[in-house]
């Protein structure tokens, strides 16, 4: 299962940032990060912490959840 969450962060990775705003692709990169390799896990999170405008992400109703 990992082997599969970690293809799927791979395929997610470079748009996280854009995906975690939308209801379903949320939920997806939720998941992933949820079951995914701890190295898989690390990229996942650098990439979200370069969010520009984090606040932002933490008041949108679903990027608030990624974050």
């Amino acid at each position: 299962m990992v082997d599969i969450n970690r293809e799927i962060g791979v395929q997610l990775l470079g748009n996280l940032l854009a995906l975690s705003r939308e209801k379903f692709s949320s939920n997806v990169i939720e998941k992933c990060l949820e079951q995914t390799s701890d190295d898989m896990k690390s990229l996942m999170v650098a990439e979200i912490m370069e969010a520009e405008y984090f606040v932002e992400y933490l008041a949108d109703q679903y990027g608030n959840y990624v974050i």
